[in-house]
């Protein structure tokens, strides 16, 4: 069913760039949002509109940008993933902050300075499955730039995307630098000694439902989630569920009591505990 605009609105082609932050390990709520303004206002903005974007929406860790062309928004989200993993290098990583970036290319509506429209909805929805350091892509911006640019790219097949009656596939800007960043960031992830958690429940966030109905809002509800979740673990009093986990449950309905039983063992998993709390034995959920 074609999307309604609203008389006030008008539609037009761009390349949707979005690009999600945050902090590898959390302080307090607002050191958290303070930094994280910091960064956006000193180091993604001025990239954005280095590489002539616009910056339509933006959120405590997100920013969603629109360009005429695909070659733009993809040399911006190179230049910003590539200069954050450079930067990154020299920080202790503690001060680290980790980027995931999407791009789309389609049409937006655009109404009262915003934009909005199923192919914004798809470019957060590739961002959010990046991982963290990474930038994945559409097919309509990797067709687009094949050929045209100098890119290494994974194939990461067709991918299901929540609100999207339509399979999308999706690519994986890879190479040397695409290492480097995804790699920094696993680094710090797993290399702090982590508190030893014995026969303790963990905490587990399930996914926010967005209730309203708008698909436009559908990430800024993971969000949410992510928020809560990475501010729970950055206590490091108690293990937390990690996000790659509770949200294979998002869409469902579930049995809260099945729920826990089958988390209970992801808790001692390095990978699938938010606060990496690898000493963890025999929790219960």
């Amino acid at each position: 069913m074609p999307e309604e605009i609203p008389t006030s609105a008008r539609r037009r082609q761009a390349a949707i760039l979005v690009v999600g932050c945050s902090r590898l390990f959390r302080g307090d709520e607002k050191q958290n949002f303070a930094e994280l303004r910091i960064f956006v206002t000193g180091v993604i903005r001025p990239r954005i509109a280095e590489f002539g974007g616009n910056i339509f929406k933006e959120a405590a860790e997100l920013v969603l940008a629109d360009f005429e062309d695909v070659a733009s928004a993809a040399r911006c989200a190179t230049a910003l993933r590539d200069g954050v993993a450079h930067s990154s290098q020299t920080l202790p990583e503690e001060d680290r902050i980790a980027i995931r970036v999407g791009i789309n290319f389609g049409n937006i509506i655009i109404e009262d300075g915003d934009a909005f429209g199923d192919d914004v909805n798809i470019a957060a929805r590739v961002g959010a499955l990046a991982k963290p350091g990474g930038l994945y892509l559409s097919e309509a911006v990797h067709d687009q730039l094949a050929g045209e640019i100098d890119f290494e790219f994974e194939d990461l097949g067709p991918q299901e995307l929540k609100n999207i009656s339509r399979q999308i596939r999706v690519y994986r800007v890879a190479g040397d630098m695409a290492e480097l960043s995804e790699d920094l960031v696993a680094a710090a992830e797993f290399s702090a000694s982590p508190p030893v958690f014995r026969d303790r429940r963990a905490l587990a966030v399930l996914p926010f439902v967005n209730f309203g109905g708008d698909s436009e809002q559908e990430f800024f509800a993971d969000g949410v989630t992510e928020d809560i979740i990475s501010m729970l673990a950055g206590w490091r009093a108690f293990p937390v569920i990690a996000r790659n986990s509770t949200f294979t449950y998002k869409g469902k309905t579930v049995d809260i009591k099945k729920v826990g039983r089958n988390l209970a063992p992801a808790t001692c998993s390095k990978a699938a505990c938010a606060n990496r709390a690898a000493g963890c034995a025999s929790p219960r959920s």
